[in-house]
């Protein structure tokens, strides 16, 4: 068990994910608290009403009403629990999400090195639409050389000459945050419901110990419905604008990441080979990284051949590779 446990966190990328999960569970259950507090003191404020108008509901009766009404809140809160489990993994999705399109790229940079017949292709929804546009301009740019054996410099469309820092992604943060309200509104849905079946419980309780006494207690306690539903309507937007921030959170942890790569593809194809993607910070999508730097030197030391094999050649059998016999390329291998 505990090698699991160590195995889970062994990796910067797992830490991330099991940290987006703790993100999204956590802010609910600590929501979740605070609203706990407020119905102990919702809780606590009838109990020192009803002990100061009925001649009869003493200290002691006090005391059972309070420990009856927290046993409701606390029936109802099981089963709040039992959906922390499900935002752990819905976040430990979005960390996927946030990742894939890194992994895309460094695992088609992996396959390259090992094997020449990998396709570079982008996931629509998790797409930043800088780095997927550039990086299927940049693995083409690759091909290209890697068919006439030789890199050299080149033109690229003038929209991305003008980026100098991380650029807000609108597309893919419409898609992520479509993900975020979807979880947020799920949450306060659920939040309601178990809310309404505390109200219920906590409405019976107090007529139950009211029983037939002054109508104006029971006015008071029923007339509490509308200032519990704003509370629990304050709980609900707060769920949703926290996991907001949350989206701007968590889009802030790749942001820099994109730019990175995007200036390293660029940088390569400006003419400065020696470019590659350094990740200070971004420990999550560093192996990857690592993926496309490597593919990056084998592109570079494979030209570096073709060059010589390229300049040992005539034009002729530059024009026409059919002319290129055995002594040929004996001639061509000695230089």
């Amino acid at each position: 068990m505990r090698k699991t446990i160590k195995q889970a966190f062994k990796g910067p990328e797992e830490r991330f994910l099991i940290g987006c999960g703790l993100k999204i569970s956590g802010l609910y259950l600590a929501t979740l608290l605070v609203y706990a507090y407020v119905m102990w003191v919702i809780i606590s404020i009838n109990a020192i009403y009803f002990e100061s108008k009925l001649a009869g509901f003493t200290q002691e009766t006090r005391g059972d009403f309070v420990e009856n009404a927290i046993l409701v809140v606390t029936d109802e809160f099981v089963h709040i629990f039992w959906f922390l489990p499900f935002l752990f993994f819905c976040g430990i999705y979005i960390g996927k999400v946030l990742i894939r399109p890194f992994y895309l790229i460094g695992n088609y940079c992996k396959q390259k090195v090992e094997e020449s017949n990998a396709v570079y292709k982008v996931d629509r929804f998790t797409d930043y639409k800088l780095l997927s546009d550039f990086s299927k301009l940049f693995f083409k740019f690759i091909d290209d050389a890697e068919e006439e054996g030789l890199l050299k410099a080149v033109d690229y469309p003038g929209r991305f000459k003008a980026i100098h820092g991380p650029k807000f992604e609108k597309v893919f943060f419409f898609n992520f945050l479509i993900l975020i309200l979807f979880l947020s509104t799920l949450s306060g849905v659920f939040f309601y419901f178990i809310s309404g079946e505390i109200h219920s419980g906590l409405l019976d309780l107090s007529l139950q110990f009211l029983k037939d006494n002054d109508q104006a207690l029971g006015y008071f306690v029923e007339e509490q419905k509308a200032l519990f539903f704003s509370v629990v309507l304050f709980f609900i937007f707060h769920i949703f604008l926290s996991y907001l921030i949350l989206s701007f959170h968590f889009y802030g942890r790749i942001s820099g990441a994109i730019f990175a790569f995007f200036s390293t593809m660029r940088s390569f194809m400006r003419g400065r080979f020696s470019s590659r993607v350094h990740l200070i910070g971004y420990t999550q999508v560093r192996i990857y990284g690592r993926w496309f730097n490597k593919y990056l030197d084998n592109i570079e030391k494979n030209m570096e051949k073709w060059k010589f094999i390229i300049q040992s050649m005539t034009n002729k059998e530059k024009q026409d590779p059919d002319l290129i016999n055995s002594s040929r390329i004996k001639r061509i291998s000695r230089g």
